[in-house]
């Protein structure tokens, strides 16, 4: 039985549906070794918008309906916020945190989990660091 009591969350996944899955994944396997999760009522209940968001770095895609698409996802997990459903949400896609300030207007609070790795890395003052992504990636300054 789980040591704590997790409060439900948004997961804005599905530019890549690998990477929600991923997420999930590291979710999972943090609620089991971490707080003692072993059987399903023990993991956090989680709201999921997968959202197949049209690829700016596609040719004749405008970055415009990127941001709209990423907004609709937002948008849906906006709502359950505002109903008491959910206490926050985290982006599992790289392609939304390009488009992060166009999401600021929204009230739900977001679990920056690019400034929480950026935190880590600088407590452990490592001279050097390896970071792996795509050219896209690389070219969005993330």
């Amino acid at each position: 039985m789980a040591n704590v009591k997790f409060k439900p969350f948004g997961i804005l996944g599905g530019m890549g549906p690998l990477a929600t899955t991923l997420l999930l994944n590291d979710i999972q396997l943090l609620a089991t070794k971490q707080y003692g999760c072993s059987r399903t009522p023990d993991y956090p209940e989680m709201e999921i918008q997968s959202i197949p968001a049209r690829e700016p770095w596609v040719s004749g895609v405008k970055e415009e309906k990127t941001i709209e698409d990423i907004r609709k996802g937002v948008s849906k997990l906006n709502d359950s916020y505002l109903k008491g459903n959910i206490y926050f949400y985290v982006m599992a896609s790289n392609t939304a945190y390009c488009y992060k300030k166009a999401l600021d207007s929204f009230q739900i609070p977001l679990l920056d989990l690019h400034q929480l790795v950026e935190e880590e890395i600088k407590q452990r003052k490592n001279k050097f660091y390896f970071v792996m992504g795509t050219v896209n990636l690389k070219e969005s300054g993330l």
